[in-house]
């Protein structure tokens, strides 16, 4: 299986090249070989032998997916917001795809769910970055949420207990205090020096 053999490949870049910019590299590579399996061969995808999942006119959320992206960079805007005209409703599908490909990985062997798992865990680290750069409260919220299973997994006690505390506390703001939660959905729970896309900085790291 193609994922197995990628496994011995980034087991071995990450023995030499052990950098937060390796692992990113390591997670795409992953990522687009499952995306492999789920699109269909109108698409010209060669993964015939990875998973039999294929994704039928998946040709169709390929063309969403580029047009998406060229929006994105040739406007500039934020496709969270109202001036999206991308009909995004084949993604849906196109995710669920995506989840069944995963799904079966999982059940063939531990390899591809041992980087699948990984694959998950460097998604949280990018949501919880995308959070603090473009604002976004409830996105950091549940990126925080899902890291407390980390940090309890991984030894870091002190971190654990202080983020579950401050996920409750913050959860409970609405009730607490409505005028700074008003304010943190607003995103001005980071600190920004313009109103530029991806700006957004945490209070932590402005203040050293």
């Amino acid at each position: 299986m193609a994922l197995v053999q990628c496994s011995m490949f980034c087991l071995v870049k990450l023995m030499h090249e052990p950098c937060a910019v390796t692992l990113l590299i390591i997670q795409d590579a992953l990522v687009q070989l499952i995306l492999q399996s789920v699109i269909d061969d109108d698409c010209g995808s060669s993964a015939s032998d990875i998973l039999p999942l294929r994704m039928p006119g998946s040709s169709g959320a390929v063309e969403v997916i580029h047009t998406l992206y060229k929006q994105v960079w040739e406007n500039k805007f934020d496709v969270r917001g109202q001036d999206c005209s991308v009909d995004c409703t084949i993604l849906c599908d196109f995710a669920a795809a995506f989840d069944r490909v995963k799904c079966a990985m999982i059940e063939q062997s531990r390899t591809p769910k041992l980087w699948l798992r990984y694959i998950e865990y460097v998604n949280i680290v990018k949501s919880f970055l995308i959070a603090e750069r473009t604002s976004d409260w409830v996105m950091h919220l549940n990126a925080c949420q899902s890291m407390l299973n980390l940090f309890a997994a991984s030894g870091h006690n002190n971190y654990a207990k202080a983020c579950r505390v401050y996920v409750q506390q913050m959860q409970d703001l609405c009730d607490t205090h409505p005028m700074l939660h008003e304010q943190f959905l607003r995103g001005n729970h980071t600190i920004r020096r313009s109103d530029r896309p991806w700006t957004g900085l945490s209070c932590n790291l402005v203040i050293e």
